[in-house]
This record gives structure tokens, sequence and C-alpha cells, in this order.
């Protein structure tokens, strides 16, 4: 299909079909060698971290096989296909180059087979068992042209044997995947002896006649593709744990994170070309984004790629409504002109954005006053855990005592499109308990086992939880620790609408619903205001289509949050000021008007922020809506400081299309002030110990994809979920986040104190961790006594003689008793 696709084009009609054979090849372009050393090293590693054998033992035998192909391949390329038998001569020519390469392109994939077996040590026992036998039969295979015999009396028969034997384990391993070596497929490519010359040479050439008909250095001079689309989470499940962790290992240099395949494709792509090559690829539209980009194509053009050409939100044209971007890379020196979105422009960065902004050069870092602000739902893994309300009714009828097991069920669905947000469904929970206990209720367990049990079964990969009455992401560690507050802020994970939303936390909350542990009006109208919006925009993810997808590691973690300072100027960081004041009152007046406008149009808040942002729409009640979201805008920079800041909302065009938000010039100037203030709050977190020197530390950093935490774990920086703390309702200093913890010298006495089983006395405690919780209160808004246990690394006595001095000096009140007590922010 393929070649007569090609044939059609060209319009050809009175010419035979071309010879295309030798260029039209098939297989899994991630997976293979890209360089023959790695070969004739029979490691893929490259450069200083390859390993090569000891001896050479297959380097002679390969180099003569690719001289054969390359010398045969060139004849086909020096040849013009005028009749039937000039195809015919290439057919012959390309028999003998494949022929010539069956031994090599068997080496190349046993060597790739080897490298996705999980286990390291039989890893290691087949590379090298391999070396030995495949070096055996190439040097047989030698002597068998050559004539000879083999003390073992060898033939060709015994040859073509130990070729099967050795293909039949090559392909076990590879379990139908069929890798693409591209100097194996195309050698006269990637050619070693060929010079590596400049554009400006080979143009000179061009112009005087005398180009060569193959790439001037080693190498493609252009590649163009159009990937195939698959999320970063779903690598794993369609293609093995091996697959992804090769080509993260391979072509990403470790950088784990979440990104989706095709960001591999564009590592790919750039590692195929010459170097003055370039690149024209189509994308997802979230390779600017996040992870995509962390991986891809910031670290492209930090090695040299240029991006020259870029359309960062281009509609597909059809049906299908997808939104996808178009890059183009250059390797080159590039004097031309960059072109982005259509528009001339001085440069064009990682975010597909104009260079010129000096703020968009620079990549946010994590905040750890942050950590603790966020988690994803709960992934529950079967629909058969889920009740429709009448269904729940029944069984509570039937059954009173399950209305301890079924709960309400909030997905980004209900968030979206429900007039009152509220969950429309219920579901069985039966938390972390044991089976003897869960059947205690038996109508919800028969559902379960009915429902559950079968599709669980079906699953072989990745297995989070094998009891199957258990959701399969229980987040226990995450409920927990908003099991004494009354409400959370939420979202929908992904939405082409950005809006915020109190929930109880009584309930289940989907997989798609992000939950941020605030629960103040102030904390709404900051990650409700546009300022926050286009900070999440800009450094979120974004879905086929125009929708964001919401990263809390991304986009929440970073953000810097508004610090409040009293009459003379000093930091305050309870929050207590008018201007807090102030954004709980217009947070307050907002929210409860947007949720009246829902309620009486009877419609979710996606229709009515559809309303919010049409032109058209002049009703009195979304005018109003705007009023207050302008009011709630200024509130917010107000709090920033940021008196001098025009906001000129209105209707403006942007990568969303036409939205009532800020200006162009106005978000730019509020993604620079929150990017600077974010580095600034990234210093003082420095300067205070909370940071490890460790490369790879940073938001942008290329890396293991892991950060190191105060405590000494290791966690994911690159997921848009967060976990914090054990997973278990027990706090466990080992696991959580301790980023409260002293500094070395000043930690030795805390830990004096807890060598000889005591607490230490409250009054010779060192400042410092008392400061960081007040730090955490005003990020959090309450704190109950194993939330501060957890954080700060210390026993219950000594975390509630902190917790007692907070209101002492009236920076908390207490609500609840014993369990439930907490310790809420005054003001």
């Amino acid at each position: 299909m393929a070649k007569l696709s090609l044939w059609l084009i060209t319009l050809a009609k009175g010419r035979p079909f071309s010879f295309l054979d030798h260029a039209l090849r098939a297989g899994d372009s991630l997976l293979g060698i890209s360089d023959v050393e790695q070969l004739m090293n029979w490691s893929l590693r490259k450069g200083d971290e390859a390993k090569p054998v000891q001896i050479p033992l297959i380097r002679h035998q390969v180099e003569e096989a690719l001289e054969v192909a390359l010398r045969e391949r060139r004849k086909i390329a020096g040849t013009l296909v005028r009749e039937a038998r000039d195809a015919d001569l290439k057919a012959g020519w390309l028999s003998t180059a494949e022929s010539a390469l069956a031994l090599v392109r068997l080496g190349a994939d046993l060597l790739v087979a080897a490298e996705l077996v999980p286990d390291k040590s039989v890893r290691e026992t087949l590379r090298k068992d391999w070396l030995a036998r495949y070096s055996l039969l190439l040097s047989a295979a030698e002597d068998t042209r050559a004539g000879k015999f083999t003390i073992g009396g060898q033939t060709d028969a015994a040859n073509r044997g130990a070729f099967a034997q050795l293909r039949a384990e090559a392909e076990r391993y590879l379990q139908g995947r069929r890798p693409f070596h591209w100097p194996v497929e195309f050698p006269e490519v990637f050619d070693l002896i060929l010079e590596e010359r400049s554009i400006e040479q080979t143009l000179d050439e061009a112009k005087a006649g005398k180009l060569s008909v193959e790439s001037p250095s080693p190498g493609f001079s252009a590649v163009v593709g159009n990937p195939p689309f698959m999320g970063g989470s779903k690598i794993t499940g369609a293609l093995g744990e091996n697959y992804r962790e090769l080509i993260v290992r391979e072509l990403a240099g470790g950088a784990k994170g979440k990104a989706d395949l095709c960001a591999y494709f564009m590592l790919r792509a750039k590692n195929l070309l010459s170097p003055w090559g370039g690149f024209g690829l189509i994308m997802t539209n979230s390779i600017s984004q996040g992870d995509n980009r962390l991986v891809s194509i910031d670290y492209i053009t930090k090695n040299k790629g240029k991006i020259i050409r870029a359309w960062s939100n281009w509609t597909w044209p059809g049906p299908a409504g997808v939104t996808v971007a178009l890059v183009w890379v250059s390797l080159a020196q590039w004097s031309g002109t960059f072109v982005l979105d259509g528009s001339h422009v001085a440069g064009i960065t990682p975010f597909l954005t104009i260079a010129n902004d000096i703020g968009f050069q620079k990549t946010p870092q994590y905040l750890k006053q942050n950590e603790l602000l966020s988690f994803r739902g709960t992934e529950i893994k079967g629909l058969g855990f889920v009740l429709d309300p009448l269904e729940a009714h029944a069984i509570l009828e039937q059954e009173p005592s399950s209305k301890d097991v079924i709960f309400p069920y909030l997905t980004g669905e209900d968030l979206n499109s429900r007039p009152d947000q509220s969950a429309s469904r219920m579901v069985i929970n039966f938390h972390n308990w044991d089976f003897e206990r869960a059947n205690q209720y038996q109508r919800c367990m028969q559902i379960v086992t009915e429902k559950v049990k079968p599709y669980r079964e079906t699953i072989t990969k990745q297995i989070h939880e094998s009891d199957y009455w258990k959701f399969w992401d229980k987040r226990l560690d995450c409920y927990a620790r908003i099991a004494g507050m009354r409400r959370v802020l939420v979202r929908s994970q992904v939405g082409n609408r950005h809006s915020m939303t109190f929930q109880p936390t009584n309930i289940v909350f989907s997989h798609k619903v992000l939950v941020f542990i605030r629960d103040a009006y102030s904390d709404f109208s900051v990650l409700q205001s546009s300022l926050h919006e286009e900070w999440a925009r800009h450094y979120s993810g974004a879905s086929l289509r125009t929708d964001m997808c919401y990263s809390t590691k991304q986009c929440l973690e970073t953000f810097a949050f508004p610090e409040f300072q009293d009459d003379s100027g000093q930091k305050i960081t309870n929050l207590s000021s008018s201007s807090r004041n102030y954004l709980e009152s217009i947070g307050e007046k907002y929210y409860e008007y947007r949720y009246s406008v829902a309620l009486e149009r009877n419609e979710g808040l996606t229709k009515t922020y559809n309303r919010f942002h049409n032109p058209q729409e002049a009703s009195e009640d979304i005018a109003e809506l705007r009023r207050l979201h302008v009011e709630m805008d200024n509130a917010v920079a107000a709090a920033y400081g940021w008196s001098d800041l025009e906001l000129d909302h209105g209707f403006h065009e942007t990568k969303q299309g036409l939205r009532y938000t800020i200006s162009e010039a106005a978000r730019r100037a509020v993604l620079d002030r929150l990017l600077a203030l974010n580095h600034a709050r990234y210093a003082e977190e420095v300067a205070a110990g909370l940071h490890e020197k460790k490369k790879g530390s940073g938001a942008g950093d290329r890396g293991s994809g892991k950060r190191k935490r105060a405590d000494g774990a290791m966690a994911n920086s690159a997921g848009s979920e967060m976990h914090v703390g054990p997973r278990s309702l027990a706090p466990d200093p080992q696991l959580t986040l301790d980023f409260f913890g002293a500094p070395e010298g000043e930690q030795s006495v805390l830990q004096a104190n807890r060598d000889e089983g005591q607490p230490p006395d409250p009054q010779s405690l060192i400042p410092e961790p008392y400061v960081r919780l007040k730090a955490i209160l005003s990020q959090r808004g309450s704190l109950a006594n194993g939330d501060v246990q957890a954080a700060l690394g210390v026993d219950g006595e000594t975390a509630r003689a902190l917790l007692q001095r907070l209101v002492d000096e009236g920076l908390a009140t207490v609500e609840g008793q014993r369990r439930g007590t907490r310790y809420v922010r005054r003001g």
C-alpha cells in the first residue's frame, strides 16, 4: 500500500513502479540500535557509558557484512528504473544485501532481547551466553564462505541450525516485538566513514553539480513523522514495564516522568539526525507542557536543537476535533526566521512561546511549602463498586449497617456537569479491611464479588491491590490528612474550563478529581483567579483537545501563593490581614453567586463558564459573575502587591479560543512575576536547608525523575499526582515528607531526647521547627496532632506542645475534642 500510494502521488503514469523495497522498512522505531558501535561493543550504552567487550569477537565480521550491504545498496541508489528488468536487477542486489545483513540483524535483535529481561542477573547471563554463541556463529559462517571447515566439522547446514536456534531464542524474549535497527536498515545513511561536512559545503557542492546522493554526514538530513499518541500512564500497561524501562533508559537518559509515547519519538528523531539535520513532527498539543516538555523538547533545546517553527495548538482537519502541535527543530546554526503560530518571532522556547520574554526562559522550581497541599482521588478499578442512588437506597433498606461502607462517589463529570456539583452515584468502600470484616456486610460483598472479582482476575500486570474487595489505589494516607476538615477544594483533573469548588471530606473522590487541602474562601479566590488559571494553563498538560489536564506537580507545587505583610512591611504567614479578609469576602461572594447562577439555570459549571466566555451572552447574571471575577482577580493581584499591574479584563483570543480573561500583555506579566516569585521562594527554602543540593532537584532538570526528600526518601518529581505520607493510617516518619527536619547540628538535640525515651522540653526546642510549623499552618489552614508528627518527625507530646504554642500566641484556635481535635489558623 505504501508503494502504491507513493506511485499514485507522483502521477508518473507512463513509468513502471519505482523500486522502493530498499527504502520502505518496517519495525518498532523506538526499539533497536541507533549506532552500529552498540552492536560492536555488545551494549546498548553509548559513548562513555558503553562497556565494550574485552576482545573484538564480532567487529570484523559485522564490518564485512555492512560493507557488502553498503555496496549493493549503492548500486540500487545509483540505478534508475526505466523498464521492468531494472527493477529485477535492484531486487537481486537487495537480496544480496539482506543476506549479508541477516546475521547482523540477528545480533542486534539478541542485544535488544536481553535488555528487555527485567532480572538484571538473568539479563547479564543471557548477554554473555548469546555473545559467545553469536561470535562462534559468525566465525563459522565466515569459514564456511571461505571454503574452510572448523575443528568441529561444522557445515553450512550446521550454521543454519545454530542461526535458527538463536533466532528462536531472540523471538521468545522479544515476545512478538520487531526491533528496528537504523544503521542496519539504512547502512548508507549511517556509514561512519562519511565526512562531517557543513551545510555551506554541501550547498557549494550542490551548485557545482558534485553533490552525492548520500548524506554528507552520518545520520538523516531530515525526519518527518506523525508518531502514535499514547498517554504516559498507559505505556506500561500496553507495551510492558520492560519496554518502558528500556526506552526511558536508552532514549531519555533515565528521566522517567509520565511523558507520552510521542515524546520518545521526538528524542529518537533527534538522535537519528546528521549534525546539521532537522525534523518536523506532529505531536500531542501537550508536548510543551509538564513531563512531555521536560523529557523531550527541553532536553533537545539544551543539546544543540533549535525550534525554528511551531504551531502550539493546531486543529486537525475533519470531524475528529483533535488539537495537535506541529514542531520543526534544526540542529544547524539557524540564521533564518522563526515562526510561531503563523507569526514571525524573535525565537521559540520549549514552552512553544515567544523567546523574548525573559521569564519564559526559565523553569519553575518545586516549593517544599506546597508539597502537602494536594492529592489525586481514588482509582477504584472496577465499576462494580459503583451504585446508582436507587440501588444504594435499596441496599440500605435491606441492610441498614451498610451505611458504614456506602459513600457518595464524586467524579470529574459531576463537578463539571451537575448544577450543585454533588456526587451523582454511590460507591462501596471496604477501606483497608480484611475479608472477614468486610464480609460482615454481605449484600455489598456479594455485589463486589460478582461484579469486581471477575474483572480484577483479568488484570495480570501492575497489580496495585491483590484483594479484589479493596480499591486499587486507596489513598488512605491522603484521606487521613483531611479527616478532621469539614471541606476541601477540588477540581476535575481534565476540563476546558477552570473551576474550583468546595466538597465535604466524608466522600470518595474518583481518580479524575484533584483534591486541594485548603478550606478557606481566600484560598478559593487565589486558586480560582485568572492569575492562577494562566499559570496552570501554561505549566499543566493538555488533552488531545484544548482541555487543560491540571497537574498538581507542575503548577501547584511550583505556585507561589501570596504572602501578606503587616504595617511595618514584615511578612506574616497566618494571613491575618485586611488583604486576606478582602480575599475571604470576595471569594465567598463570588462562590455563592456562581452557585446560585448554576442552580437557577440548572446548568453545570462547564455550561456556566461557556456562557461566561461567550461575548454574545449579555444576561444580567452572567454580567454580574464577570464583574465579580474582575473584582476577585484585582484582589488577588493586590494581595501580591501588584498595584501597578493593569489586568485589562475583556474578551481576548487565547490558545483555547475566545475567553473573558486578562489581556495577553497582562498574562505575560503575571507569568513573569509569578516565576520570579517562585525562584525567590525557592532560594529562601534553599537557604533554610529545605533542599539538598542535588542534580535534578528542580522542576525542569533532566535526571532520574526523582527528588531526594529531607527525610532521605525519594519522591517522584514527574507525575501529575502526589502521594503524601505513608500508605497507612498511622504516620510513619520513615516515609513522610519531612521538610521540617532540623539542620544536622540541631537535629541531634531532638534525637538525643528521643534516644532517652522522653519528649524534649518545649521551651528548649530550637525555633526552626516552630517557624516551619507556622508556615505550614498558613498553607494548610488547620492541623491535627498526627499531621505535625508526620511533618516534623516528632512524637505526640512534642507535637501537642508545639500546637499549644500556636494557641498561646493567638495564631490558632482549637476545634473538636480528643481524636477529632484540630488547630485552625485564626483570622
